[in-house]
């Protein structure tokens, strides 16, 4: 499956990491993550905004690892004057979406999630929140998923992040976060 990750997803590093983790430890096998420059220029700038003090090494290390994590990159998509979204600033992820193929736009947008039905069930992709999606991957590879929230367990124990649960529903991930809070339960207790 074909997934285009939008730049609210992607500036989130909880999303990110989430996202990426799951690609990587499926291989590529269950889903791929495309871009384009314009989602990720997008990503980037929202993160020098929130990190104003950040050097220009740290965001340039910050958009190889986000550039290199990703399947591949969408270069040539129309501008789509036509585009049901009302936002302006979003018609070149609708356009991008539209003209690689993709299955799934992975948004947090609200123009894209309040879309009518009858424009939803035009478009070539179906749109989910990153809640969502990271519930349907737990559906298809539990196992993976409950390896992938160890590591992350592991990993954040002793630094920022003291639950990963939380952490996800912070992010607007609530279904997902008791997705894995059963699983830290499963293997820590």
């Amino acid at each position: 499956m074909r997934v285009v990750a939008d730049a609210n997803v992607l500036y989130s590093r909880t999303l990110r990491d989430w996202l990426f983790l799951l690609l990587l430890d499926t291989g590529g096998h269950l889903f791929t993550v495309h871009y384009t420059e314009d989602i990720l220029a997008e990503t980037i700038a929202r993160i020098r905004e929130k990190n104003v003090d950040l050097d220009g090494a740290a965001m340039t290390t910050l958009c190889d690892r986000i550039r290199a994590s990703m399947t591949s990159r969408i270069d040539d998509y129309p501008a789509l004057p036509d585009s049901p979204l009302a936002d302006k600033k979003d018609r070149h992820v609708h356009a991008a979406a539209s003209a690689a193929g993709v299955q799934m736009l992975i948004t947090q947008d609200k123009g894209f999630l309040t879309l009518p039905d009858e424009i939803t069930d035009e478009l070539t992709y179906e749109i989910l929140t990153p809640d969502a999606f990271f519930v349907q991957v737990d559906d298809w590879v539990p196992d993976m998923v409950r390896a992938i929230t160890e590591k992350q367990h592991l990993y954040w124990t002793g630094r920022s992040v003291t639950n990963l649960a939380t952490a996800l529903k912070s992010a607007g991930c609530p279904d997902f976060g008791e997705r894995v809070a059963e699983h830290l339960r499963v293997l820590f207790c």
